[in-house]
């Protein structure tokens, strides 16, 4: 399903399973995507119109736990941690598979892009 539903307090309803940010600074798309989904990974593709990715690899970080509640306290700072890794893109659209319950951040370096 491409939606998750959700029961607060008696308001019933529906959101996208896929939350997604992107911004751009000094040649850097940063693309932030969140699998809303608590029992399914998702696969995300990155379109990228007017520009070229740069670098062979792309640096990512997942932020993700067993337990989909699961959280930093004073007593467990480090329950809940970023991984940092890197992947290759797939021809021109770089392709990230998100863990169920997850955000991930992609730093993505262009090679150039359109100026508007």
């Amino acid at each position: 399903a491409d939606t998750v539903g959700f029961d607060d307090t008696g308001a019933k309803g529906e959101v996208p399973g896929i939350s997604c940010s992107a911004s751009i600074k000094n040649d850097m798309l940063t693309v932030t995507p969140a699998n809303l989904r608590y029992d399914e990974p998702a696969e995300v593709r990155i379109e990228i119109s007017g520009a070229r990715v740069s670098a062979e690899r792309i640096r990512r970080a997942v932020l993700s736990a067993a337990d989909p509640h699961a959280c930093n306290s004073f007593e467990d700072p480090h329950h809940v941690r970023a991984v940092w890794s890197e992947i290759e893109p797939k021809g021109a659209l770089p392709v990230a598979v998100l863990p169920a319950a997850s955000v991930m951040m992609l730093e993505i370096p262009l090679e150039e892009r359109r100026r508007r």
